[in-house]
């Protein structure tokens, strides 16, 4: 049985290949207007990845419009560093961008040089007018 499909799976592959049907890549999945796509993505992208920019790609589903993706999202970024920040998935929009701008900082605190990793994530709590207190997601200059 395991021979049939290890002569099998290339040539799917390959079918699949040739006729644009293609699976969406990680980061497509990540794009997608199903938010049952990106929980999926999340979770995939903080199990089973170890890829340098996992933290920088899971702070930015933080500020998914999904309940359900911010918490897979926040779940992933403290299996992967220990931490949680006070990152709340249901809370309003003005404290999920307070603790953002907490992972953010920590991040480039971390990564130093990296901040314009998170411009557009800044410039878009910024645009919502929550950006919270001097020093946290507003101040990413």
């Amino acid at each position: 049985m395991v021979c049939r499909f290890a002569r099998v799976l290339p040539i799917a592959a390959a079918v699949i290949a040739t006729c644009g049907c293609a699976a969406p890549t990680l980061q497509e999945r990540l794009g997608s207007d199903d938010p049952q796509v990106r929980c999926a993505a999340v979770h995939e992208l903080s199990v089973g990845h170890e890829a340098t920019d996992v933290a920088v790609r899971l702070i930015h589903m933080l500020a998914d419009e999904d309940e359900g993706v911010r918490f897979l999202a926040a779940a992933g970024l403290h299996r992967v560093t220990g931490r949680r920040f006070d990152f709340q998935a249901q809370a309003g929009l003005r404290e999920r961008a307070e603790a953002i701008g907490r992972w953010v900082d920590w991040y480039v605190a971390e990564h130093p040089g990296e901040e314009g990793r998170f411009e557009a994530l800044s410039e878009m709590l910024n645009v919502l007018d929550v950006g919270g207190p001097k020093g946290s997601v507003d101040q990413r200059g």
